[in-house]
């Protein structure tokens, strides 16, 4: 099954958004025994994170464009 040239920004912009709510509530979610920070952690990895998928949103917005 091919996904059509139109559809692919819009897919990945809802997978983006998909990602983006994970990483937001990862250390609620998994507040101990993960790559997470604590509270009182270090924020960089969901840093770069957030870096990533604001990429994978400018990559969207060409493709849609």
């Amino acid at each position: 099954m091919s996904i059509s040239k139109e559809s692919k920004p819009i897919l990945l912009t809802i997978m983006l958004l998909a990602a983006a709510f994970v990483v937001f509530f990862a250390n609620r979610l998994l507040p101990q025994n993960s790559i997470f920070p604590s509270r009182s952690g270090d924020l960089t990895i969901l840093l770069w994170l957030f870096f990533a998928i604001d990429i994978g949103f400018i990559v969207a917005l060409i493709l849609g464009v």
